[in-house]
């Protein structure tokens, strides 16, 4: 019976890892699962002390069996070894070396010939030994989570184990296990007897009946668990599939497969479209991540006053139905069915009086169910995604069209299969440029990858926790980028204080490859470098003549052209400053006023988007757009170059200071004026400095020659703020 009971513990681990039911028997499975591994742990151990027993003094099977189990065991106790998912790694690599030390002994303890088959043997108890730590450890540190490596390092450890009991079962039809003088009589010649087994066909099922019934055994559990993976895709093709069409073209202008922007499904709770609430509770996963997804200007993407007011225009222009086509990137929880007499519309987020811990604009379940992206033609206005919801694994989270807390016992299961819960939510189009460009293409041209590989949009909108100063090693969702109009207007005055860091470059930050130029290591820690600065000149710096410089700048660490937000949303502009050796200003240009105004002669970046009318259009209207005007943007790795020139006194006292700061503000002052008012002022963050000295000629003890440049000296923002 040992055979049959071991290969169902097999097929119930494989059925754990190949299959995403979440129905009733996937469920049972998951508690059956670990008692068939208790169970089976413990004949697995009896028949390893018996048989290594009987080698006699020249292998002590107290020391290299009866340690490991002792130790597989007790490593995994709460309190005793076991602590944290850190500690684990540790324990497991001191079971591995004391059982390489135990295959070592058995080798000094047999001939050559007959350690092989032996060996078999104390590598498949081995395995099993690790199999237990790893498996007994994800029972008892399951509950704190984060335990998705140790699950993993279970699976492997298993693969090899049934790897290993496949090959004993092919060596003992061979007739090796039978030959072998350590557990019978004599040893044979290996390889000639694995040839031999293809030879004789059926005669080896009367010789070797134990290993025939094991094979047989194997081979019924691989097709029942083929036949179960079969199913499940068949039942795939059929799950409810929504394909959302995203465009900000007015929905009597689509084409007529892209007008559909309601959904409804009698499979699919409209509630599931909205769960985050329940991600961290219950089953507590995922609470630092909640936590930072709250801050992320994602959260709130459909309530800032602007947008209301752009959707008031739209309203009044091209009617009410033509509200939702923003909803698919703002909030697209609206477009699913909330009742036959009741089309969702944008009103239901404003009005919704739950808070916003519990009603994000977007949620962790709708994003997490996507699982394809299609991107429009180059200067498209059109992508779409394809959700997919996994209806059994969200019924741990419904209950009477409700989101709740996950059950004591569906948050264990939960923890038990943090891999099959990560492949219900965590499709492979997550990881990529693809799922992000669904949305932001509009603003972000969608780059073919040639020859060397940029890093990823969330290689840098999606650091760790930890470098956020959170704690945890997964991937944050605040997703900062420039933007801090966003949490100003909400309120959220710690989301604005992260993002003008995470400008600012104050958190650990470092990306390997190629594209590390940009991020350079200034004071013992990463700083991250947008724009990357220095100037040049031809001529001397001499008192009583006009000066010129040019302030190069390179878009070394953006990753994408810069301003990459919607061209007539966004100001983006240079401020330049000079000062004497007695910090008097001789020259500055580009200086907002108090009110946020930029001068007419600062250098800018940016341009503006034109109507079906060939006018530039005002206030926003998407719905009207044709095609961008770019005036001026800077493309990745691509300098662009700002001229200045200006008089340096007669009286004045070297060395001279320049500093230069790029300035980015979202929204524009015309956007402010019109949304919000002439006394409303959004701060801008700085994007890119620098600070240099210039030598005076015939002073300063330096005489420089025409064409010669001086050292530019890269700093950081707070630098550059206080040299200016």
């Amino acid at each position: 019976m040992a055979h049959p009971a071991l290969l169902t513990l097999i097929l119930s681990g494989f059925v754990t890892w190949l299959l995403n039911s979440w129905g009733p028997l996937y469920k049972l499975n998951l508690l059956l699962h670990p008692l068939l591994g208790v169970g089976f742990t413990v004949v697995m151990f009896y028949f390893a002390w018996r048989r290594f027993s009987r080698l006699g003094p020249n292998f002590s099977a107290a020391r290299w069996v009866g340690v490991p189990i002792a130790l597989s065991i007790l490593f995994a106790v709460p309190g005793i070894a076991t602590a944290d998912p850190s500690r684990f790694y540790w324990l497991m690599t001191a079971l591995v070396a004391i059982l390489t030390v135990g295959l070592w002994r058995l080798s000094r303890a047999l001939e050559l010939g007959e350690w092989f088959v032996a060996a078999c043997n104390y590598v498949g108890f081995g395995l099993w030994a690790m199999s237990v730590l790893s498996g007994l450890s994800v029972l008892t540190l399951s509950r704190g989570g984060g335990i998705t490596h140790i699950v993993l390092l279970h699976r492997n450890i298993n693969i090899a184990f049934t790897a290993v009991f496949v090959l004993m079962i092919l060596l003992s039809l061979a007739g090796v296990f039978a030959k072998s003088r350590a557990f019978a009589d004599e040893q044979p010649r290996i390889w000639a007897s694995v040839v031999s087994l293809f030879s004789r066909g059926m005669e080896v099922r009367d010789e070797q009946p134990r290993a025939w019934t094991a094979l047989t055994w194997t081979t019924v559990a691989a097709l029942v668990l083929a036949a179960l993976a079969g199913i499940e895709r068949i039942s795939d093709a059929t799950a409810p599939t929504f394909t959302i069409p995203l465009s900000t073209i007015p929905i009597e202008k689509r084409i007529e497969s892209e007008r559909v922007i309601a959904f409804a499904d009698p499979r699919v709770e409209p509630v599931a479209l909205d769960l985050t609430a329940s991600c961290a509770t219950g089953a507590g996963c995922h609470e630092s991540i909640v936590k930072s997804f709250r801050h992320s200007n994602h959260a709130f993407s459909a309530e800032t006053p602007h947008l209301q007011k752009s959707l008031a225009l739209l309203r009044s222009e091209i009617g009410e139905p033509n509200t939702k086509i923003c909803a698919g990137c703002h909030t697209p929880g609206v477009l699913f069915e909330r009742t036959a007499d009741s089309p969702p519309t944008f009103e239901k987020v404003t009005n919704d009086t739950r808070p916003h811990s519990e009603r994000p604009n977007m949620s962790c379940s709708f994003c997490h169910m996507v699982r394809d992206v299609w991107i429009g033609p180059e200067h498209s206005l059109r992508s779409s995604y394809t959700l997919q919801p996994p209806v059994a694994h969200l019924n741990l989270f419904l209950r009477d069209g409700k989101e709740i807390t996950p059950t004591f016992l569906d948050s264990i299961l939960i923890r038990l299969n943090p891999i099959g819960h990560a492949r219900e939510f965590s499709a492979p189009v997550l990881a990529t440029d693809r799922f992000c460009d669904s949305c932001h293409h509009q603003q972000i041209p969608v780059e073919q990858q040639t020859g060397l590989v940029k890093p990823r949009c969330i290689d840098c909108h999606m650091r760790s926790l930890d470098e956020f100063g959170a704690s945890g090693s997964v991937r944050s969702h605040l997703l900062p980028g420039a933007n801090v109009t966003v949490p100003i207007f909400a309120g959220r005055q710690e989301a604005a204080a992260l993002v003008n860091r995470w400008m600012d470059g104050k958190f650990p930050f470092s990306i390997a490859g190629w594209e590390n130029r940009g991020w350079e290591r200034l004071g013992g820690r990463a700083l991250a470098t947008w724009l990357w600065m220095l100037y040049e000149t031809k001529d001397d710096a001499r008192p009583g003549h006009d000066y010129t410089i040019e302030i190069l700048t390179a878009d070394v660490g953006v990753g994408h052209r810069f301003p990459a937000a919607p061209l007539d949303l966004v100001e983006a502009w240079l401020e330049v400053r000079v000062r004497d050796a007695d910090d008097r200003v001789i020259f500055e240009q580009g200086f907002a006023d108090s009110k946020g105004n930029i001068p007419g002669d600062a250098h800018r970046l940016g341009g503006s988007v034109v109507g079906e009318d060939g006018k530039r259009i005002e206030h926003y209207r998407v719905w009207q757009t044709q095609h961008d005007v770019v005036d001026r943007v800077m493309e990745p790795g691509v300098p662009i170059r700002d001229r200045y020139t200006f008089p340096i006194p007669e009286e004045v006292k070297g060395p001279l200071t320049v500093a230069a700061e790029w300035k980015y503000r979202k929204l524009n002052r015309e956007i402010l004026d019109w949304a919000y008012g002439p006394s409303t002022t959004v701060p801008a963050v700085v994007v890119g400095s620098f600070s240099a000295k210039i030598p005076l000629a015939g002073r300063d003890g330096l005489e420089l020659s025409s064409g010669r440049r001086p050292e530019a000296r890269q700093v950081d923002a707070k630098d550059a703020a206080a040299a200016s």
